[in-house]
């Protein structure tokens, strides 16, 4: 007779398997995508000496201790995308045991290995697993650090708290938000002490975390600093909504899956905790099994669901605070509580499968967990088919873009890249050609984007130096370059020439400068106006490229404008190309500045150029037509008065100048006739005709439309 493996080696072989997959998942097309800012980032810093790399991050929004390990790991594993990521590969893997380990503590066998599995196949853990940053490094330590809490309260030897104190100090410096992991320890551990009645472990875990302050106090001023001047995000507030939602869909299909498949996973998650959380309070009096981590059989249950829902829900509370009124927010800061979301999850599937006295109720129950697994599983299946192979999710392709300068190059070209901060990215596959970022910063930033100082003054440093032709790289310029500085320079003093490819996630354009080209700050204003705006902004002048057009070309118009204070709302402009009894035959309203850099974020003085496209309708009679210009709040609709040089309101418009429209005719195609048919009728043919309707009442109108041809 054949007999079956004890249930705790078929634990180990289930386990083991779940690894497995989870290094499968992950090593696969490791080195596929292109590496992109982030990680351009991590590898510069690893690759200074050690002072250097101390002082740049020292400047960052991030703590020291990845960019460290990548600086040793590095020289042993090589440079390539491979060696790159596979850090972050290892720590992700390693988090699968420790997941299982935890849950054996906390829940039972059965859902400690479903929320292994549930890890293993996560889109968003194999998404970070396969990133150059301190993600994946952060949970693992966040993991680490929460199982050795119970250890510590459980066994109460020095060594326990000391090795407590030594990861919660490690996650610290592997990401800032590790101290939100720290306060759930501390409501935890009040909690802990307010039912056993221990007050020494609370006295224990206070000096741990003296510990951890002392020793973080040299980075601590660099933090405080980085919360304090860091504007690399929008002002504003957090949409509460809208962040929990995102958060809820990264959790459950990561960020590679849209649509109603992943919708209904994210509800299958949402039902499956609160089952978790049911399903533990029903069986709160059970034991934990004797470990190594919690080694007495009668030690009491740690209350898995306190454990698990302050370890879910007190980060998530401390970063919506933090970031409600600085809302710098992604879900991947709260990668390290997903321990605590899978494990409650594998509980539920687990409180699913439970038996009842009634037979058709355990039936019900196990096709919902069944169809629940399935789900997950599919949900995760196709959100990793669309991060291995689906283009539209891929990073922005540096590499792609870097091959193919280097084998179209020049010995004379030069490379600039718009932003500036993403010059590590570049610089990890394009060193041969001088490069210079614009603006030279390696983090972003929303309020000091290029001025047309500074830009001027570049460009004329890399003219200076010889360069016949330039690269520009185009990314994320709304941040660095929102009025498009550089690109209008260089389209100004140079010919754009054909670049044969695209490259996904950015823009290369090249350029053949003009012999000597001379760059400016201000750009040269055809028509001076100086119009005031309710003392808000200035019109300072109007450039216009034809002053005489047929239906259906485009008038491009650019207006000068110049904010007179501090704004602190954001304006909307109307252009109207007008007939003599002010129809409009052409409109083109624009919000100044655009999304990324509306007229609130403008310095006094500064003059923004924006171009207003205005195109004459077809069938336009001929005429002189006025184009007027003005400024409304879009949330009202409230015009901006002009005022004179007395103050007085000089009404809400202005007519700018005039153009004429020419007789021209218009190809048949122009018009979409309803009923075509050609008629001649003397000098004259009838093309068509339109009816609005086809049968009436006794009393309605007939709307007739005739289409004649000269």
């Amino acid at each position: 007779m054949r007999l079956s493996p004890p249930p705790e080696r078929r634990a180990f072989l289930l386990l083991l398997a779940i690894i497995l997959l989870a290094f499968a998942l992950r090593s696969f097309r490791l080195a596929h995508q292109s590496i992109w800012y982030d990680e351009g980032l991590s590898v510069h810093y690893a690759r200074q000496d050690l002072s250097d790399l101390l002082a740049q991050v020292s400047a960052s929004d991030h703590p020291p201790l990845y960019f460290l390990l990548l600086h040793v790991w590095l020289p042993l594993a090589g440079q390539g995308e491979f060696a790159v990521r596979f850090l972050s590969l290892a720590w992700g893997v390693l988090l699968i045991p420790l997941v299982y380990r935890l849950g054996l503590r906390l829940l039972a066998t059965r859902a400690a290995l479903l929320a292994a599995l549930l890890i293993a196949t996560s889109p968003f853990h194999v998404w970070y697993a396969q990133e150059a940053r301190m993600y994946t490094l952060a949970t693992l330590l966040n993991t680490l650090s929460s199982a050795l809490l119970l250890r510590a309260l459980a066994r109460g030897r020095p060594v326990q708290w000391a090795s407590y104190a030594l990861t919660s100090l490690a996650a610290v410096y592997a990401h800032f938000y590790s101290l939100f992991i720290v306060a759930f320890h501390a409501a935890f551990l009040l909690w802990w002490v307010w039912r056993e009645r221990r007050p020494r472990s609370l006295v224990a875990w206070g000096l741990c975390q003296i510990g951890v302050l002392l020793a973080f106090l040299p980075w601590g001023r660099f933090a405080v600093e980085q919360l304090r001047t860091n504007d690399t995000y929008w002002r504003g507030t957090l949409d509460l909504g809208t962040v929990l939602a995102r958060t809820l869909l990264s959790f459950s299909v990561g960020e590679t899956l849209e649509g109603l498949l992943a919708q209904t996973v994210a509800v299958v998650y949402l039902l499956l905790v609160p089952a978790g959380v049911w399903a533990l309070l029903r069986n709160k009096r059970r034991r934990l099994r004797a470990s190594s981590l919690i080694p007495d059989p009668s030690f009491p249950n740690p209350y898995p669901v306190s454990f698990l829902l302050l370890y879910l829900l007190i980060p998530v509370m401390a970063l919506l605070l933090l970031s409600y009124n600085r809302p710098k927010f992604a879900p991947r800061y709260l990668l390290p509580i997903t321990p605590a979301f899978y494990l409650l999850a594998a509980q539920g599937l687990v409180g699913l499968m439970r038996p009842s006295r009634w037979g058709w109720v355990s039936r019900g129950r196990r096709l919902a967990a069944i169809v629940s697994l399935a789900l997950v599983l599919t949900g995760a299946w196709l959100s990793l088919s669309h991060h291995y192979f689906d283009v539209a999710y891929a990073k922005p392709d540096f590499r792609s873009a870097a091959r193919y300068i280097r084998a179209h190059a020049q010995p004379e070209d030069a490379v600039i890249i718009v932003g500036g901060h993403a010059y590590p990215a570049l610089a990890y596959y394009e060193e041969r050609l001088p490069t210079y970022p614009l603006p030279p910063r390696l983090l972003p930033t929303v309020t000091r984007p290029l001025d047309g100082s500074s830009a001027a003054a570049a460009l004329n440093r890399i003219a200076a130096r010889g360069h016949d032709r330039v690269w520009l790289i185009l990314w994320q310029e709304e941040l660095a370059d929102p009025r498009r500085l550089v690109l209008n320079q260089l389209l100004g003093h140079g010919q754009r020439l054909t670049v044969g490819e695209n490259f996904h996630g950015l823009a290369l354009l090249l350029f053949d400068l003009e012999p000597e080209a001379t760059f400016v700050a201000q750009p040269h204003i055809q028509h001076l106006l100086l119009l005031n705006f309710a003392d808000q902004l200035e019109l300072v002048g109007y450039d216009l490229d034809q002053r005489r057009v047929w239906p259906g070309e485009t008038l491009h118009l650019r207006l000068y404008w110049q904010a007179q204070r501090d704004l602190d709302r954001d304006y909307t402009a109307f252009t109207h190309l007008l007939s003599p009894r002010e129809h409009i035959y052409g409109q083109f309203d624009r919000r100044l500045g655009g999304d990324f850099y509306p007229s609130s974020r403008w310095p006094v003085g500064e003059i923004v150029q924006e171009e207003y496209p205005i195109v004459v309708l077809p069938g336009t009679p001929p005429g002189r037509y006025p184009i007027e210009v003005g400024l409304y709040l879009r949330s009202t609709m409230e015009r901006l008065p002009i005022l004179g040089e007395d103050g007085e309101m000089r009404g809400d418009r202005y007519l700018l100048t005039e153009v004429e429209v020419s007789r021209a005719p218009l190809p048949l195609s122009a018009f979409d006739i309803q009923n075509p048919w050609e008629v001649p009728a003397g000098d004259l043919t009838l093309l068509g005709y339109e009816l609005e309707r086809e049968t009436l009442r006794p009393g309605q109108a007939l709307n007739l439309t005739l289409y004649w041809q000269d």
